[in-house]
């Protein structure tokens, strides 16, 4: 999943602090991913979704702007998702605390987000807690959550999905694995519009 890329006539997303709500969290299962412009190991990968609440983040039909990062699913503080859960949370976490945390209680949570320009993209450069006092802002989109996992799996959810995101998820093994496929020995890549190259430092 690449960073927004501004197109046609749509406004790009505002960069700087933004309050923002994470409304979406979908597990990718295992992809192919890169680093550095090569074949990385396959990882275990989700994507969350924020809609954005600050100036200017209003689309012409009114609804919010979002954006969204995606994540090795890994507990290692060397990964991305620890140090980021982390600045969300205002503090570290220990190992077995993290291992335990249901990354599903984040959705509806709001938070502030860094947004940075990078080139023609918007990313999300960093996280933090809303500012002491600081209300929260009223959720726009409907919460959306799937997991790969037999037990949790819903079908209705992956059918509501995009697309293009359904076809990222198709190529995982976890999603094989519950349409009872055959599975391959290594994970296909995505293809040239789905990169993972998320372990570049932010």
């Amino acid at each position: 999943m690449k960073p927004q890329k501004s197109a046609g006539n749509f406004a790009p997303v505002p960069t700087g602090p933004q309050p923002a709500i994470l409304y979406s969290l979908i597990d990718l299962g295992t992809q192919q991913g890169t680093y550095q412009g090569k074949p990385a190991n396959p990882k275990r990968k989700i994507a969350m979704r924020f809609e954005l609440h600050g100036e200017d983040t209003k689309l012409d039909d009114g609804r919010p702007m979002s954006i969204g990062k995606t994540f090795t699913l890994s507990s290692s503080a060397k990964g991305n998702l620890r140090p980021f859960m982390e600045g969300w949370r205002g503090k570290s976490f220990s190992d077995e605390e993290f291992e335990a945390f249901d990354l599903q209680n984040m959705l509806g949570k709001a938070a502030i987000l860094t947004i940075v320009e990078d080139g023609e993209y918007r990313v999300i450069n960093g996280i933090s807690r809303l500012i002491a006092g600081m209300k929260a802002p009223e959720m726009f989109n409907k919460q959306v959550y799937l997991s790969l996992e037999p037990e949790e799996f819903d079908p209705a959810v992956f059918d509501a999905l995009s697309d293009k995101m359904k076809d990222i998820i198709r190529q995982s093994p976890e999603y094989q694995a519950l349409n009872g496929k055959a599975i391959d020995s290594a994970v296909k890549a995505t293809g040239g519009d789905a990169p993972f190259d998320d372990e570049i430092p932010f």
